[in-house]
């Protein structure tokens, strides 16, 4: 679990996938009702107060290594005491990152070991938080082989 700031996956997706190895990625925007399939990587964003939530997703087929929850703010505000968590449909089980203490101005994100298999069209859904508040709905992307 990583608390960092300055890259947001839904402004450098391509970048950051592509030099994590990343095979093929799809870049969509996306909410809680709708999703993009995931292949070896995906991204993507939801609106969010004064900004939005991302989440990408490092894998490939129907496995995920990692994936990483991040927030923005267009307006450069601080985004303070933040968390996210991830969810895969099927699975009784939320992966939480741990809470970054303190302020971070306009971009932060927590990183989130997941390495396991999921179902075929499985979906994965990361949810941002500042203190107990979700920022946005839930990113969500379908897993498939």
């Amino acid at each position: 679990m990583t608390a960092t700031a300055g890259w947001h996956p839904c402004r450098r997706a391509g970048a950051s996938l592509a030099a994590a190895g990343a095979v093929s990625l799809m870049v969509a925007a996306t909410a809680t009702w709708a999703s993009t399939p995931v292949r070896a990587g995906a991204v993507g964003c939801t609106w969010a107060p004064y900004g939005d939530t991302c989440m990408g997703v490092s894998g490939s087929g129907l496995h995920v290594d990692s994936v990483r929850v991040s927030r923005g703010k267009s307006d450069r505000s601080l985004i303070c005491d933040y968390s996210a968590t991830v969810t895969v449909s099927g699975v009784q089980q939320v992966w939480r990152s741990g809470t970054h203490s303190g302020c971070t101005p306009a971009d932060a994100w927590m990183d989130i070991a997941i390495n396991r298999d999921f179902a075929d069209r499985s979906q994965i859904c990361g949810r941002f938080f500042e203190g107990a508040a979700q920022q946005g709905g839930a990113v969500c992307e379908t897993i498939h082989r």
